[in-house]
């Protein structure tokens, strides 16, 4: 408990030195960060205390958090969060909240309801203060290394001749379920989608999407054009696998390049080339 308070400790530094009277967090992965749990919540850090306003899940998060419980709260209402602990704002009063990816909408409401306020990012404060990992955050991306590992694993077992991409990303994501992959990943922007991970074989290595701006694969449609596709691997072909996990909401991402059979000269030539470059 004391690590997660410690973080929220930080960060009450931080806010004192900027002069803001207190931040409203309300992305899951912060959340998660600071209190253990990633209900839907509100966070709310002030110069000197903090409480967590879960909007559902009132009972999960009592028994998730990693802060005192009487820290925690029932509230879903913005409005109610004012009137306890801000409604005595001094007029242009700064208010950290997450602007990356607070909406239009949100930002409408929260302008609303916080007239006395003025609103500012505290997003790159939070960031940097998530970039540095404790022991604790260490030990599980170790774990979600550990399932990448476990997928690559699996795929010296059934890479054949006849297998599609699409197949052989079943059989990846498969073995990092298995080993504890919680079958999702988060990228902190908007309207950002993929497949569960680049797969991409052959001729489809030279098909690279907008959506992302490295070897993507071509996806099963333009609905999400980006990963596995339908397309049969045959020998000779290389195929690229970059598929990532995540284990107790930590990230692990790791790039493989396989070939079936034995690789062509120019392949040869490509490697040696790429290893001589990576040791300069």
């Amino acid at each position: 408990m004391r690590g997660y308070e410690n973080r929220i400790s930080i960060l009450q530094h931080r806010l004192q030195e900027i002069g803001l009277c207190g931040a409203i967090l309300f992305y899951s992965r912060d959340v998660l960060y600071y209190t253990g749990t990633a209900q839907p919540s509100y966070l709310v850090i002030l110069p000197q205390d903090y409480f967590l306003f879960v909007r559902s899940g009132i009972q999960f998060a009592l028994n998730e958090v990693s802060i005192p419980k009487e820290k925690v709260k029932k509230e879903h209402r913005i409005e109610s969060i004012y009137e306890q602990l801000f409604s005595n704002l001094a007029p242009n009063s700064k208010i950290g909240v997450e602007m990356d990816i607070l909406s239009a909408r949100q930002f409408d409401k929260f302008k609303k309801i916080f007239h006395d306020g003025e609103f500012t990012d505290i997003s790159p404060m939070v960031l940097r203060q998530r970039k540095k990992k404790d022991e604790s955050e260490v030990e599980r991306i170790k774990r979600a290394c550990q399932t990448i590992d476990a997928g690559h694993k699996a795929i010296l077992s059934v890479l054949k001749e006849g297998i599609t991409e699409l197949e052989l990303a079943a059989a990846v994501e498969s073995a990092h379920r298995l080993a504890g992959h919680e079958g999702i990943f988060f990228v902190r922007q908007p309207d950002f989608f993929m497949s569960r991970g680049p797969i991409a074989s052959g001729s489809n290595l030279f098909r690279i999407s907008g959506v992302v701006y490295t070897i993507t694969g071509v996806g099963l449609s333009p609905s999400v054009p980006a990963g596995p596709s339908r397309r049969e691997i045959s020998p000779g072909d290389l195929v690229i696998v970059d598929i990532p996990t995540l284990v107790d909401g930590y990230h692990a991402d790791q790039t493989r390049t396989y070939i079936l059979g034995k690789a062509s000269n120019k392949i040869k030539t490509f490697y040696k080339r790429d290893r001589r470059l990576s040791h300069r």
